[in-house]
């Protein structure tokens, strides 16, 4: 169920939104991590990655990846971050969704990410829990907030880029995009 986080919303300043995007998205990142040959990207310096390459598009927030160097594929959850829901057993899917997962597929399916751990390893259901990246350095979790097509859902102690997904939030909800468009 998605939570209902529009009234906590309201007065989030634009010029924070914009500040924090710059600091995001002006930034170069280097590989790091994995069996990967390092080479230059779009992501931030500080951003330890274990690149993979998606295979499977689960949901909007939950894709399977191989691991660069590794046998096998895992499940992965987006942290921070909730979609409608579209596959989750005795729940119908949800207005959204199927078009929260298209986005989804378009921005990773069959894509090699960069995948950041923040504090805890797994959720209850035994998925990996990260933020993805892609090489042009835009975080998978924020764009699909920013665009209306996820929600903010951060669960302590994952809590590292709170302020980057409410900031997201609020311009989405601003701009009435996805979920957040006015009912006609």
């Amino acid at each position: 169920m998605l939570p209902s986080l529009r009234p906590s919303l309201a007065n989030v300043p634009r010029w924070g939104l914009v500040a924090v995007l710059a600091a995001g998205w002006g930034c170069h990142g280097d590989d790091q991590g994995g069996a990967s040959t390092p080479t230059t990207t779009g992501i931030p310096r500080d951003v330890v990655c274990e690149w993979a390459r998606v295979v499977y598009i689960t949901d909007g927030d939950t894709v399977r990846v191989a691991f660069d160097g590794r046998p096998g594929e895992e499940p992965v959850r987006y942290i921070g971050v909730d979609t409608p829901e579209t596959v989750a057993p005795a729940t119908p899917v949800q207005p959204f969704g199927p078009e929260a997962t298209a986005r989804n597929a378009q921005l990773v399916g069959d894509e090699r990410v960069c995948l950041e751990r923040d504090l805890s390893e797994r959720d209850r259901y035994g998925r990996l829990l990260r933020y993805a990246w892609l090489e042009d350095g835009r975080m998978v979790n924020e764009v699909l907030v920013l665009e209306g097509f996820a929600v903010t859902d951060t669960v302590p102690p994952d809590v590292k880029y709170v302020d980057r997904f409410t900031a997201a939030q609020a311009a989405a909800r601003e701009a009435e995009r996805g979920i957040w468009k006015a009912s006609e």
